[in-house]
């Protein structure tokens, strides 16, 4: 590289900024590992009671001063996911006054009362099956009681949000919970083979995903 050619450090090619300023000095807000950050000092942890907070959550934050409604917060004591949206702190924007050894509260909650909707009955103990990340769980099994210990499931019953690559449509888990068998559905795929294939989905006894194949008609001679 010629000598008259400066060359750039490649911590500051990698620097991502919000496109949002910092409510506390109208700076670049810094994408960091672990936080959202201003030269200032504002900051805000990326990860909240187990959720990832995105560039576009932080920006919309900033611009609008509170998020959509976010469902994947979990308590800590509990365990149990709830909704919530993240909201500015009032005192966000005069921390410059503040004592720099006082601690800053740069986010708060903001609680939705958003109530969990069974999707129908187990089959193994006739509780109440709700979504829950993506899967379908009975309500009693769950490994974390009330005070956040780890507890031993009253019921084992889940039906996996996927099968065989394809996405349950959430008719096909109602009907399987109501001991119906799915119409015949598209776009499964072979774990050995990795070939597309179409079958209609039922319950067995046990509770387990089975699949129906359609019966190829035999062609007249």
């Amino acid at each position: 590289m010629p000598d008259d050619v400066a060359e750039t450090p490649t911590d500051e090619l990698a620097v991502v900024h919000l496109k949002a300023p910092c409510p506390k000095c109208g700076g670049a807000v810094v994408v960091g590992d672990r936080a959202y950050e201003s030269e200032c000092g504002w900051r805000v942890w990326r990860n909240i009671l187990t959720h990832d907070i995105s560039q576009a959550e932080m920006e919309e934050i900033l611009r609008d001063g509170e998020s959509r409604v976010i469902d994947d917060f979990e308590s800590p004591k509990s365990g149990k996911e709830f909704s919530a949206r993240l909201k500015l702190a009032a005192s966000a924007a005069a921390d410059a006054e503040a004592d720099e050894d006082a601690p800053k509260r740069t986010l708060e909650l903001v609680f939705v009362d958003r109530p969990v909707q069974s999707v129908g009955s187990c089959p193994k103990c006739k509780s109440n099956v709700v979504l829950r990340a993506g899967n379908y769980f009975c309500e009693q099994n769950t490994r974390k009681g009330a005070d956040g210990e780890a507890v031993t499931p009253k019921c084992d019953f889940v039906l996996w949000g996927e099968v065989s690559g394809k996405s349950l449509p959430e008719g096909a888990v109602k009907d399987l919970l109501a001991g119906k068998q799915t119409k015949m559905l598209k776009g499964f795929k072979s774990r050995s083979s990795g070939k597309a294939f179409d079958a209609a989905l039922k319950l067995t006894p046990a509770g387990k995903i089975d699949f129906v194949f359609q019966e190829k008609t035999k062609k007249k001679a």
